[in-house]
């Protein structure tokens, strides 16, 4: 069961989304707190305000934030970010969200009985207080159309000069309280909040928004404030962990160990939404505290040049490139390298495996892809991986070392434990001088990973996924190649030969997924999710009614300055065709994946 501040904080969570105008309208958040109707002349008017307090106090995700605050953002508009957000769904999306009925679900949860004081064509804020200290966190800000009014549209309960506010009010068995910055109302439910934060409320107003909409959390002030609580939720799941009898389970405190310093050393994590001409783009932006060992790994990242996206074929409908520099990741390759080690292998090899991974890593270019694609000359997608090398010697050496490490008694107990065998075939054939090396992975019945596992929880991607159970593996000099199928050679070959049609990075989806990609860009997901079902349904009518994508969703990661950069991108054409599957996955005979 959730205690009380968890409940508070999930609460103010959805009425600050529902503040932005996502998911369809504000009804959501506080969906609940539908206002009272009567009007009644107040007695008590609000006192005009004799100096404007408001003044321009630079972007919202630079404000300094006080100690009792740990979330916060708005809109300029919230009508425009809705019917925005609408459009970006094509006729279904602006059919389920609108400005009315944004603002009608905004006022009805505020209590407010007549939208037409409320300017929601203007900026609209919200700001979360320490959870631990108020009665209930949220504070909303909203412009109005005459301040002296707005009291009129209140419930009939409500009373003047509560507490130390202008006016408090019950709205569907919360209370309320109201006070005014300027031409702005602010809606409370702590009596303490606006004496408390004030002062940030209203450079909270002055801040500009760069987006359509901006969220800021304060991750230094919220891991302050539950500091307590993410420790013991750590110490338990850790002990959880280490009671298991399954390999690997020691490696998974670790994970643990690396989420909860990882969380204490943000600073805070900034999301905005932006409108494009033909979608919508979600940024997220994560900062550090200075000197800690998150800041120094964003440090080490840095806009890099991704040349093994013109190799992957322009038709593939999924793909994963990235790079990072492999002379100044050492913390970042042995972190990952350890991390991946101890989750599938245990803590006995865990020091050779680092070296070999380190050693590999610095003879590569740092640059590494994924993708399904297709092959000339044949049906269906294959899945390959792809390597940029820069001293194929020392490469080979630590796959040789890794390979040996792999074959280990203790590794290969492990590995019985978990229901599965590696076999490993040096040298299997050739391409031209370069040896390729195969290794197949079999399970035993009903293990996990086994195919009738897969197919129980894959269904139709089952196939796609076991292929990845066989391996063929080949470092040339300029190009490393792990093509994943039984029948893999032919892709060898192809990439090792030249034969593979490149030109992703031209494809009309990708270059629009690049053009908006996150700033000091260094990795790139891109996927048409519709084409890969279309794939993976060959021979079904199902499959063959879906139209090609022009398009793809993409997540692009970028790194300035110490800033960690992520930005969705979401094409109307993905979005539309999304929904277009879910209803035939809905409708007779349809399959979900």
């Amino acid at each position: 069961m959730r205690d009380n501040t968890s409940r508070k904080v999930l609460r103010s969570l959805r009425l600050a989304v529902a503040c932005l105008g996502i998911a369809g309208a504000a009804t959501v958040g506080f969906g609940s707190l539908a206002g009272c109707k009567d009007d009644k002349k107040s007695e008590t008017e609000v006192a005009p305000s004799k100096a404007k307090e408001v003044a321009p106090s630079g972007p919202i995700d630079a404000l300094e934030v006080p100690d009792g605050v740990v979330f916060f953002g708005g809109t300029d508009n919230l009508l425009q970010l809705a019917t925005k957000a609408g459009t970006v769904g094509g006729p279904l999306g602006t059919a389920a969200i609108n400005g009315p009925q944004v603002a009608k679900g905004l006022a009805d949860n505020l209590g407010v009985t007549d939208t037409s004081v409320l300017a929601l064509d203007k900026p609209l804020r919200f700001a979360v207080v320490d959870p631990k200290e108020a009665k209930e966190p949220l504070t909303v800000i909203v412009a109005t159309t005459d301040p002296k009014a707005l009291p009129d549209k209140l419930p009939q309960n409500k009373k003047a000069d509560v507490e130390g506010n202008a006016f408090s009010y019950e709205n569907a068995g919360k209370t309320f309280y109201l006070n005014f910055i300027d031409d702005y109302a602010v809606f409370s439910q702590d009596p303490k909040a606006f004496g408390k934060q004030k002062a940030f409320f209203v450079k909270l107003i002055g801040a500009t928004v760069s987006a359509e909409g901006t969220a800021v959390v304060s991750v230094e002030n919220a891991s302050r404030i539950y500091a307590t609580e993410l420790d013991q939720s750590l110490e338990k799941m850790k002990s959880e962990i280490a009671s298991q009898s399954q390999p690997g389970a020691a490696g998974l405190g670790e994970m643990a160990n690396w989420v909860g310093s990882t969380a204490k050393e943000m600073k805070r994590c900034v999301i905005s939404l932006g409108a494009l001409a033909d979608g919508g783009r979600i940024s997220v932006t994560v900062t550090a505290k200075t000197g800690s060992d998150l800041d120094k790994t964003l440090a080490s990242l840095g806009k890099r040049e991704l040349k093994l996206l013109d190799k992957l074929p322009a038709d593939a409908p999924l793909a994963f490139v990235g790079a990072i520099d492999p002379d100044k990741a050492g913390d970042l390759t042995r972190g990952l390298t350890a991390w991946a080690l101890q989750i599938s292998l245990g803590d006995e090899l865990q020091e050779k495996y680092v070296t070999a991974m380190k050693d590999y890593w610095k003879a590569t270019t740092g640059e590494v892809a994924f993708a399904a694609h297709k092959v000339p000359g044949a049906e269906g997608l294959e899945v390959s991986a792809l390597y940029g090398i820069r001293d194929a010697e020392s490469a080979r050496a630590s796959q040789t070392l890794l390979r040996e490490l792999y074959q280990d008694e203790k590794l290969k107990k492990t590995h019985e434990e978990l229901g599965l065998t590696m076999t490993f075939e040096p040298a299997a054939y050739k391409v031209g001088d370069v040896p390729v090396d195969r290794i197949k992975t079999t399970f035993k019945e009903g293990a996990p990973g086994s195919p009738a596992d897969l197919q129980k929880s894959l269904g139709p991607a089952a196939g796609l996924f076991g292929d990845m159970m066989n391996s063929h593996i080949a470092i040339g000099p300029e190009l490393g190649v792990m093509v994943y199928g039984e029948d893999g050679k032919g892709t060898v070959e192809a990439w090792l030969e030249g034969k593979m049609p490149g030109g992703f990075a031209q494809a009309a989806g990708v270059k629009r997924a690049l053009e908006n990609a996150a700033p000091g860009l260094f990795m790139v997901l891109y996927g048409a999710p519709v084409d890969v079902f279309r794939e993976m349904q060959q021979g079904n009518a199902g499959g063959a009614n879906l139209p090609a994508s022009k398009n793809g969703l993409a997540i692009t990661a970028g790194a300035e300055k110490g800033t960690l950069h992520l930005v969705l991108d979401l094409p109307t054409e993905q979005v539309q065709a999304l929904m277009g599957l879910g209803m035939m996955l809905q409708g007779p005979g349809g399959r979900g994946l």
